[in-house]
């Protein structure tokens, strides 16, 4: 009778200890699991406007680098039209120069070529007019054959 009396007692502690500790649970508290399910719900909530929130600040911030990004680049054209511009001017200019110069290198040279050709015709005019009378050219040492062109030379 005392171990019938003893497993009661056992029994009888465990069904305390267990019914305090099934107290406290939802699971029997229809009004805990509601309010729960409420305090879920409003976290839920929370939480998918915080990620719309984000997400807008997200479109934002995106929408300012795109903004940026295009507002450098419209600088880096305007720049490089520019610098494009003012290679064209330098490059019309050194053009022209070169176009200048070689027209000056032409007038020298044809000026040149000319008092060369006045040059020759004179010594050829002093020569002929030399050899008719009999005398040498100034310009020319005696014991020198005159200059002559393979036509006027004596057969």
């Amino acid at each position: 009778m005392k171990a019938l009396a003893f497993v009661a007692i056992v029994i009888l502690v465990g069904a305390v200890l267990l019914g305090g500790n099934l107290s406290q649970t939802d699971i029997f508290n229809p009004y805990t699991r509601t309010a729960e399910a409420s305090r879920i719900e409003a976290e839920t909530a929370a939480l998918v406007a915080q990620n719309e929130f984000d997400q807008q600040l997200r479109q934002i911030e995106l929408d300012r680098i795109r903004e940026e990004t295009r507002i450098h680049l419209d600088a880096l054209r305007a720049r490089q039209a520019k610098e494009l511009e003012i290679f064209e001017q330098d490059a019309q200019r050194k053009s022209d120069l070169y176009e200048f110069a070689a027209l000056c290198g032409l007038g020298v040279g044809i000026v040149a070529i000319l008092v060369l050709s006045v040059a020759l015709a004179y010594y050829l005019i002093c020569r002929g007019n030399a050899a008719r009378a009999g005398q040498l050219v100034p310009s020319e040492k005696p014991g020198r054959r005159p200059l002559a062109f393979p036509s006027a030379q004596p057969a």
